[in-house]
């Protein structure tokens, strides 16, 4: 995804904290888009933990 659109990461505010949540979730919508399972269920744990 991040070879397709690069200007997802090139954007320096991408990882800011406050919008970590919205990129783990395009990622994730992304990994179901393409039956991505693995990557799914690995995005979805990273998401869990950065609730807690």
């Amino acid at each position: 995804m991040v070879q397709e659109f690069p200007d997802l990461v090139c954007d320096p505010d991408s990882f800011l904290p406050q919008r970590r949540e919205a990129l783990l979730d395009l990622f994730q919508e992304y990994a179901k888009e393409w039956d991505l399972d693995t990557v799914t269920a690995e995005l979805g744990r990273i998401s869990m933990e950065s609730s807690s």
